[in-house]
């Protein structure tokens, strides 16, 4: 029975060892990949520049975009700041404002605008989030101080653009 005993006792002893040895090299692993993490953080901060453009388009052709969301959208001045989400973080995104020739007649005048996302091939899969700031002055009605305009993007509300001359933003 004595030797039942001192039986149990080894292997119980045993356990609890290389328990104690699993959770340390768990905790160390953890740090590694804190680590890592802070450093893909600081790699995508850098890449997180994505280049953004502004055209007048003909609206009825096809138009592709890669898929991200926006979370806000504002204007001030004439800076159109967009705050949108994508997966990547591989490599260098682009989006494109696209406002459609065409206005729509009313007062004040309406203008459809979409947001086009070029991912750029890159598949990864990190959920960036990033606020784009845009010049759209050339989205204005007319490029006339207190110019009005309705722009309407798609899943958003319309959004009130008034043109502000360069003497103006100065103020």
């Amino acid at each position: 029975m004595r030797k039942g005993v001192i039986v149990s006792l080894l292997v119980i002893g045993l356990m609890s060892v290389s328990c104690g040895n699993k959770k340390k090299a768990v905790e160390n692993s953890e740090v590694v990949e804190m680590k890592n993490t802070e450093t893909n953080n600081e790699q995508q901060a850098e890449r997180r520049n994505s280049k953004v453009t502004v055209e007048l388009v003909d609206m009825s052709q096809d138009i592709k975009s890669d898929p991200f969301t926006i979370l806000d959208a504002h204007i001030d001045g004439n800076k159109l700041h967009l705050t949108v989400q994508y997966g990547g973080g591989c490599g260098d995104h682009s989006f494109t404002v696209l406002g459609s020739k065409m206005i729509m007649k009313s007062m004040p005048p309406q203008r459809p605008v979409m947001i086009v996302h070029d991912a750029g091939g890159d598949r990864c899969r990190a959920l960036l989030t990033e606020e784009l700031v845009v010049d759209i002055s050339e989205l204005a009605y007319t490029k006339q101080d207190g110019s009005e305009i309705f722009l309407i993007m798609e899943g958003r509300e319309k959004i009130m653009y008034v043109y502000e001359s360069e003497e103006t933003e100065e103020r």
